[in-house]
């Protein structure tokens, strides 16, 4: 069993007895807070900071709950790093394994998502697996650098698709920190 599988099963047992949509987190777990009002990340690690990365960027129209493919805003919410990607258009990435149950849930409540869509993106997370990414409420969500980007416009706006964004500097050493199965809360 993956080490990915492994925390990702202890977490959904712990979980039972927390609250809905709520992850348990493990002694000495690495949690990923990014707040994005302060536009700052925070890496702690058995209730110790252990790195603040300030000036971060988010979606460019900010973040909400209820998010959808293409609105630009980042989803608010608690997630797991689900995989992570070498290389790409921004750098190394980090993908969060958005959608979660609970925008699926409510997803599948509202219309935007077929009770097929709402079963494989539940049985994903039940499995420990990658939920869909291609449906209408988005997908592709991480956190990655600036690649060749322009660092005037990160220092100064949010810019993203939705993805949290360091800068490279800032990505080569949060990738040292933090790893598949890391507990991500986006306030």
């Amino acid at each position: 069993m993956s080490s990915f599988r492994r925390a990702v099963c202890a977490a959904a047992f712990a979980a039972l007895s927390n609250p809905p949509g709520t992850w348990a987190v493990a002694e000495g777990e690495v949690v990923v807070d990014v707040y994005s009002a302060k536009r700052e990340m925070r890496v702690l690690r058995a209730d110790k900071v252990i790195a603040v990365f300030p000036g971060v960027s988010v979606g460019r129209w900010g973040v909400s709950h209820v998010r959808r493919r293409g609105d630009g805003k980042t989803p608010l919410g608690e997630y797991r790093i689900a995989w992570v990607k070498g290389e790409g258009q921004f750098g190394p990435f980090m993908g969060l394994d958005y959608p979660s149950l609970a925008r699926a849930e409510k997803g599948l409540a509202a219309g935007e998502i077929s009770q097929a869509e709402f079963n494989a993106i539940k049985a994903a997370h039940v499995e420990g697996r990658v939920p869909p990414q291609n449906t209408r409420l988005g997908g592709q969500i991480g956190i990655h650098g600036l690649g060749g980007a322009d660092p005037r416009i990160h220092r100064d706006l949010n810019w993203t698709k939705g993805c949290v964004a360091l800068t490279n500097e800032q990505m080569r050493q949060f990738m040292g920190l933090a790893g598949k199965g890391a507990l991500v809360r986006i306030h």
